[in-house]
């Protein structure tokens, strides 16, 4: 055995390693040790389960072709031995596919997600961490295995994470020690079919660094081991140099540790980069066009600074089904034939020295949405900010919009995490972005403004500003009317009594009214003094203001001075805003969507009546003919009427539908449930009419000089108007804050009691206090919608739900995905109010100790987590699961494998896997 040790060491190429371990008789003892007890466990239960998808090779130098790993598993299955020292390097699982497919040269386009995933450590440093130190990794006083480094790292880690399988620890045959680290794949949840399994496994090595480093004390292992395409050392191998890759440790787990219930695996690392924030509508099919040549060398200069040596991106050539990049292998490629379809992420390598490329870079998301991403880029400032506190990003999100008021941009959306204080930004910088002038603030709830105006008029007390609450006309009116004791009249009424509006009856009907209201308003304005105003509303008030209504000009001395002209040039001077701020926008901000059935109606009524009265009377002739059971009001069917010429036609496709989402990720299933939704359902609203609202310009006058929309939300970013720049602000170091998931089989309105009560019995199992609930459906409990933007849950731990859309909202998000040429607005409208949710008491507004709790219904978080518009969910999850959650995601693991190992032929593979699906579902 000694003079075997010695040919060993012997033959080892780095002097200073070598030299090192024939000092160590400590480590020539390990190894004496390992070989006369070879440890084979990792052969066993980790590299037989997973073949073919698991390359072996006997040489680097080679590809990862998986013809030894298919004939392995045939002698496996014949009960034949197997000699591992045939080889020296094995992968993680790669789907296995044929020489002649487009990424058979590049594996890292075809990582899979095999039974297990290993992840490898190598500190390939023999100066300051010579491998007599990393043997010693590996033993303890008294021979205790479990007290040694390794022992120690391996319960850690088993007391971590459910989903660790166990560690091998294997001499490379030369100068290091490879750790190999292996993870069950089985508790990851359902993944949308565009996830980049690449970036999210070497996402996932980067987190286990930071524990095995606390263990070795050592922070700088080969990060090429990251790669899950990349060749490691097989244990039990033989290297180059003839030695053996000896096992010097090994241990696995038969089960989880007891109350060990957290996974490894974040679904967010493996998600590809998020949609465009706003749809370009020429690109709504497949095809070639829609992008300038601007846009296109913007493309260029993208893929150029993304594939910096070989193969070198050339040029953008467009065939009839999109787009191609062409490259060329190398300096004698005269004539570039390698190329990359909008359906791929990585380069098919072909034509002159193609062979010569071992594994190209492969983009983070298939080139189709990299191109409208990378063009998204020419209109849309993206703020990713350094901060890696919220703290920080408060700081600097503060700076970002100080930098828009300087800069030269009259209308912008700015979009930014919950509770980020993008309004109290936005008055600290109110001066640069007013210049002066008088001014507007807009929000959803009349109590949001009122408490908003204390807040400016603290921050800016003593600088020539006076923020006021202003009502809208018609509340004010009403107010007004009620404290005189007389009826509220109503725009119905004016039109029956053949008035052309509501405030012309009201001058001539009720003038003590007006009265009231003038005194109110000259009250309000006195408060003003000499000051600028700066006017606090809700957003009606703002969407009237254009109109040159009397809930713009009422605010103006000159209107109560000169008679009440609602055509006073004077009053609409004094009213004109050098600034409008309008915070929480949603997509009704943007957009008027209605059914057909609405808009023929309204049709119907303008043909007939040229008068207000007729108008009227034609909308109650009208009326007896509605079918259904919400009829519309007179002011809606007036509003549409006036605008009829604005709207378009969209037919729903079903595209992005729950159905067809749920199609994507398991076409066999059958729900009765979700056939509900389907677009040709009994009562489904096939026909849509959509118009964007003009409320922010009247021709080319807008409502204000500068413009500033607010919002936390992805899906009225997606809405937002071409004349619109687009601020997005990101936080990609700041740590996600994390919501306990709980997931229902049939949460639903109807068992909506049930679920609360059960999730009841699981939260306060763990919590020693109670917690408050936000949902909708339930009388009495704080909607979504009334929480939204609110402070008042600070500290307070909270459930949330979250249920499949109801039919009529479904149907508008369908229609809404057609408009804009998406297929996520079903989701997002989920992810949006989640968020918005969270944000609640996460994020921003997290004190350190409130928890936060989602209830939702399984099979609608299998279909979110499926989605690309997955990535957008600002919090992290926190994957703590018992014992049953955890066998149903292993049953349904097990379903997947059964349904596609060993099946994929290599035909058609684009990149993405959708024919070796890397979607388990959960439901």
């Amino acid at each position: 055995m000694t003079n075997l040790i010695q040919r060993w060491l012997d033959a080892i190429e780095n002097p200073m390693a070598r030299a090192d371990l024939a000092r160590s008789k400590k480590a020539q003892k390990q190894l004496e040790k390992a070989l006369a007890a070879p440890r084979t466990e990792f052969i066993e239960r980790v590299l037989l389960p997973n073949l073919p998808e698991i390359v072996i090779q006997p040489s680097a130098e080679t590809s990862r072709d998986h013809a030894i790993s298919r004939a392995l598993q045939e002698r496996a299955a014949r009960g034949d031995d197997i000699d591992p020292g045939l080889y020296a390097y094995f992968t993680n699982p790669l789907v296995p596919v044929g020489r002649d497919d487009d990424t058979y040269r590049s594996p890292s386009a075809r990582v899979a997600l095999g039974k297990h995933h290993v992840f490898t450590f190598e500190y390939d440093d023999p100066v300051n961490i010579p491998p007599s130190v990393q043997f010693g990794w590996c033993r303890s006083p008294g021979n205790d295995a479990a007290q040694s480094l390794m022992g120690k790292l391996h319960a850690d880690l088993g007391h971590r994470f459910a989903d660790y399988l166990g560690l091998t620890v294997a001499w490379s045959g030369n100068k290091s020690l490879h750790i190999h680290l292996v993870f069950k794949t089985d508790l990851i949840p359902a993944l949308p079919d565009d996830a980049n399994l690449q970036e999210g496994f070497k996402a996932h090595w980067r987190r286990l660094r930071a524990i095995v480093a606390e263990h070795t004390g050592h922070d700088r292992p080969d990060a090429a081991c990251a790669g899950p395409s990349q060749f490691r050392r097989l244990p039990w191998g033989t290297h180059r140099n003839g030695n053996p890759q000896v096992v010097i440790w090994e241990a696995y787990r038969k089960r989880a540790a007891k109350k060990v219930s957290a996974s490894l695996f974040q679904p967010d690392l493996f998600l590809a980069p998020p949609p465009v924030a706003r749809s370009a509508r020429t690109r709504k099919d497949s095809g070639t066009g829609g992008f300038s040549q601007a846009e296109l060398d913007h493309i260029a200069l993208r893929l150029r600074e993304h594939f910096p040596g070989w193969p070198r991106f050339e040029r953008l050539e467009a065939d009839g089904t999109g787009y191609r990049a062409l490259f060329s292998n190398s300096d004698r490629d005269d004539t570039p034939s390698s190329y990359m379809r909008e359906s791929h992420r990585f380069v098919a390598l072909v034509g002159t020295d193609s062979d010569t490329i071992d594994d190209a870079p492969v983009l983070p998301a298939r080139l189709g949405r990299m191109m409208d991403i990378w063009v998204a880029e020419l209109t849309t400032t993206a703020a990713a900010c350094s901060a890696t506190t919220h703290d920080e990003a408060r700081q600097m999100l503060a700076d970002v919009i100080g930098d828009l008021a300087a800069a030269d941009l009259p209308r912008v959306l700015v979009q930014a995490p919950e509770g980020a204080s993008k309004t109290t930004s936005v008055m600290a910088h109110h001066h640069a972005f007013a210049g002066g002038q008088p001014s507007m603030y807009a929000f959803a709830t009349y109590d949001l403004a009122k408490e908003k105006v204390n807040k400016f008029n603290q921050m800016h007390k003593g600088s020539g500003y006076r923020a006021v609450w202003i009502e809208s006309w018609s509340r004010l009116y009403a107010l007004c009317a009620d404290q005189r004791g007389v009826p509220v009249l109503s725009s119905a009424d004016a039109a029956q009594g053949g008035f052309p509006s509501l405030f012309e009856m009201v001058r001539v009907r009720q003038p003590d009214v007006l009265e009231v209201m003038g005194g109110y308003c000259q009250e309000v304005l006195d408060g003003v003094g000499s000051n600028v105003p700066v006017f606090f509303a809700v957003h009606d008030t703002a969407h009237l203001w254009q109109q040159h209504s009397p809930t713009r000009l009422i605010w103006s001395p000159a209107f109560w001075q000169n008679g009440m002209n609602l055509r006073n040039a004077a009053a609409l001077a004094e009213t004109k805003l050098s600034l409008l701020v309008h915070d929480e926008a949603s997509v009704d901000t943007f957009l008027s969507i209605i059914p057909a059935t609405l808009f023929r109606f309204a049709e119907r009524i303008k043909a007939r009546a040229r008068k207000p009265d007729e108008m009227f009377n034609a909308y109650l002739a009208a009326l007896m003919t509605w079918r259904g059971a919400n009829k519309p009001s007179f002011d809606e069917v007036r509003r549409i009427a006036w605008h009829l010429s604005d709207y378009e036609p969209v037919t729903v496709s079903g595209r992005g539908s729950y159905s067809d989402l749920c199609r994507e990720i398991n076409p066999h299933r059958q729900d009765g449930y979700l056939s509900l939704y389907a677009p040709d359902s009994p009562n489904a609203v096939r026909d849509w009419m959509i118009a964007r609202n003009g409320w922010y310009r009247r021709e080319e006058e807008f409502v204000a000089d500068r413009i500033v929309i607010l919002t936390t939300e992805e899906l009225p970013t997606a809405c937002c108007p071409d004349d619109f720049g687009v601020a997005r602000f990101t936080m990609p170091f700041v740590p996600k804050h994390a919501f306990k998931l709980i997931q229902h089989r049939s949460l639903n309105r109807d068992r909506l009691q049930e679920a609360l009560n059960d999730a009841d019995e699981r939260i306060m199992r763990q919590r020693a206090s109670g917690y408050r609930t936000i949902t909708n459906c339930i009388e009495g409990v704080t909607t979504h919608m009334a929480a939204r933007g609110s402070d008042a849950f600070i500290g307070t731990s909270l459930l949330q739900t979250a249920m499949f859309s109801a039919p009529y909202r479904h149907e508008q998000l369908c229609a809404l995905n057609d408009y804009l040429g998406r297929d996520d607005c079903v989701i997002l409208d989920h992810i949006d109010t989640i968020n918005q949710t969270c944000g609640r008491n996460l994020g921003f507004r997290w004190d350190g100790k409130a928890e936060h709790y989602l209830l939702i219904n399984r099979h609608l978080w299998s279909l979110i987590q499926s989605s690309p518009a997955r990535v957008h969910l600002r919090y992290a999850i926190d994957l703590s699961m018992d014992a049953e959650e955890r066998r149903s995601m292993r049953r349904s693991a097990r379903k997947r494998r059964a349904a596609t190992h060993w099946k994929y032929d290599g035909a058609g593979y684009d990149g993405s896997g959708f024919d070796y699906p890397l979607v388990q579902d959960a439901a």
